[in-house]
């Protein structure tokens, strides 16, 4: 999780790993429509925090927080924009076993099994994802692999971003994609 997020996600696969490294996919609007109400409506004043340097040592992880009902643009619909990783940090005003707690209990909803498809890579293989509406996670894996991410980041009134995400760009410095390849996957041993 970063300040500023990426609103589409692409990968490429050229080689996958002989063993693991599947890739989940959650359709975290349908984890928000599987909310009771009373869930949703506690969820539109909540905030979880996030690493957003998880691989730094813990003073210079930094913080990003973001609103767990993120709604679309153009269509209105609400994704629970909330992952296991929050948990290291909790929920904004709700730090420790409280917060926890609740991130479990949204997650509950958000992760069930018909929410999730989960994709065994193959040469040439590609996904395109909503980074709004799609939560991922990257499953272990043994041996090389090589594949190629990329990070777009669209204009934010046509994909759902994060409140204040982009306070601090200005589109028209940017070409209408603007793409950020530091994120490429390279060999792993």
């Amino acid at each position: 999780y970063r300040a500023r997020p990426s609103t589409l996600a692409i990968n490429y696969m050229v080689q996958p790993a002989h063993d693991g490294g599947d890739t989940s996919f959650c359709d975290i609007v349908q984890g928000w429509e599987a909310l009771p109400l009373e869930m949703q409506q506690l969820a539109h004043g909540l905030s979880g925090m996030y690493a957003a340097n998880p691989r730094a040592n813990s003073k210079d992880k930094g913080v990003a927080i973001h609103p767990l009902a993120l709604p679309h643009p153009r269509t209105n619909r609400v994704s629970l924009y909330l992952s296991e990783r929050s948990k290291e940090l909790g929920l904004q005003g709700m730090e420790g076993k409280e917060g926890r707690a609740m991130i479990d209990e949204y997650l509950r909803y958000q992760l069930q099994a018909d929410h999730v498809y989960t994709h065994r890579w193959a040469p040439g293989d590609v996904m395109i994802w909503d980074g709004g509406q799609t939560l991922h996670k990257r499953g272990e894996f043994k041996g090389p692999r090589l594949a190629k991410a990329v990070r777009a980041h669209l204009p934010v009134d046509s994909f759902a971003a994060p409140q204040g995400s982009w306070k601090d760009i200005d589109p028209a410095s940017f070409p209408h994609w603007f793409f950020n390849n530091a994120e490429d996957e390279h060999y792993r041993p």
